[in-house]
């Protein structure tokens, strides 16, 4: 009698391997567009709080030395790309309005959604802009 001798398998058939791929794919097809979404939500947070930031910055230059004026963005913060960011200040007989804007590429409509402490928000397809109005009497 002849005993049959087991021989192990080396390697792996390509139906295992295309079930292995196929299941990647699909982890990668739910995976991507959350982590995208999580990435621009956060760039959208950061630039919120830059924008905030500098109208508090302005605010306390305002308290401080009685005036409201347009200084460049570095003077109230460090960011990397101050060219995205505006200031802008009016008057009139009874309130200064400030406005800072933003017109870079996250979403405008995503920082809108972060803004608040504002007096009111405006935005565009291209810009949010947080609008703060501070009263001349203390």
């Amino acid at each position: 009698m002849k005993k049959r001798v087991l021989r192990r398998r080396e390697g792996f058939t390509l139906i295992e391997l295309l079930i292995v791929l196929a299941i990647i794919g699909a982890l990668m097809a739910i995976g991507i567009p959350i982590y995208t979404n999580s990435l621009e939500s956060a760039k959208a947070t950061a630039v919120a709080s830059n924008i905030r930031s500098i109208a508090d910055g302005v605010r306390t230059n305002y308290m401080l030395n009685g005036e409201v004026n347009s200084k460049a963005i570095s003077d109230y913060i460090n960011v990397e790309d101050p060219g995205d960011y505006s200031i802008a200040t009016s008057t009139t007989t009874d309130k200064y309005i400030i406005k800072v804007g933003y017109h870079g590429s996250v979403s405008a409509s995503k920082v809108k959604d972060k803004l608040k402490g504002c007096s009111s928000i405006e935005s565009d397809s291209n810009a949010a802009t947080c609008v703060m109005e501070l009263s001349k009497s203390f």
